[in-house]
């Protein structure tokens, strides 16, 4: 998987996670429901913040890409462009 796949899907995966906890918590408080998606949530959480970490990368060097604001269009290891 190339590195904007990586970032784009991570970014994606905890939108959508965020989301069902923020359902979760809306729900009532002693429903079987509820703690079913905060697991869902969480655990979706880690996966695509571990798959983040484990491929965006950049492909010539493979050093692990900062992607707390945005893709960055250099590595910042080597120096080449990213594209």
């Amino acid at each position: 998987m190339n590195y904007k796949k990586s970032y784009y899907l991570s970014q994606y995966g905890i939108f959508i996670s965020l989301l069902i906890l923020i359902i979760a918590s809306q729900t009532n408080e002693n429903s079987i429901l509820r703690g079913t998606l905060i697991a869902i949530g969480i655990i979706s959480v880690i996966i695509n913040v571990l798959q983040e970490i484990a491929f965006c990368r950049c492909p010539y060097c493979l050093e692990s890409l900062s992607t707390r604001t945005k893709l960055p269009t250099y590595c910042p290891k080597c120096g080449k462009k990213l594209e």
